[in-house]
């Protein structure tokens, strides 16, 4: 019964639906590009300090042995951009109390914010500039198409039809 449930909704989300002809379709995103070691550096040396319990190593010292390492940095950062797969080291981070001596028994002690590894925020950095540019270029087309609605506007970056 709950498969079922599920089976029908899942039915009316994904529906596709017509769209009319003089919507102007926008080329989506569909990769991620690859990112120079020029760009790297200059990534990782703006970037403040912040260490995370699953970091291998103090950003410090990170920073400072990065002229070496940087071609093997670019390299992963480079695949999990080329594949979308971001790699499982990248994942871990763990939940902040809100002020250090407070009760940790209370779940309201806590606040919503993930330490992840510096590696990670440097390829969500990358990551996020890709997405502000192609959005930036993305919205700006839109702009110019008149009489054309916030749905529609969605699903011309999207590729997906608006729900009617």
């Amino acid at each position: 019964l709950f498969m079922e449930k599920v089976a029908a909704l899942r039915a009316t989300m994904f529906r596709a639906t017509e769209c009319s002809p003089s919507v102007t379709t926008i080329r989506g995103l569909v990769a991620f590009q690859p990112i120079s070691l020029d760009y790297l550096i200059k990534i990782v040396g703006e970037a403040k300090p912040s260490d995370s319990p699953d970091d291998v190593m103090p950003t410090c010292l990170f920073k400072e042995v990065f002229p070496v390492v940087a071609p093997l940095i670019l390299h992963i950062i480079n695949m999990s951009l080329r594949s979308g797969i971001v790699p499982d080291d990248l994942k871990k981070g763990g939940s902040l109390l809100k002020k250090p001596g407070l009760d940790t028994s209370l779940p309201a002690n806590y606040r919503p914010i993930s330490k992840l590894p510096f590696l990670s925020k440097v390829l969500e950095k990358c990551v996020y500039h890709q997405l502000l540019v192609f959005m930036d270029v993305s919205v700006s087309r839109l702009r110019g198409m008149q009489m054309s609605s916030t749905s529609l506007g969605v699903s011309s970056l999207t590729g997906n039809p608006p729900n009617r």
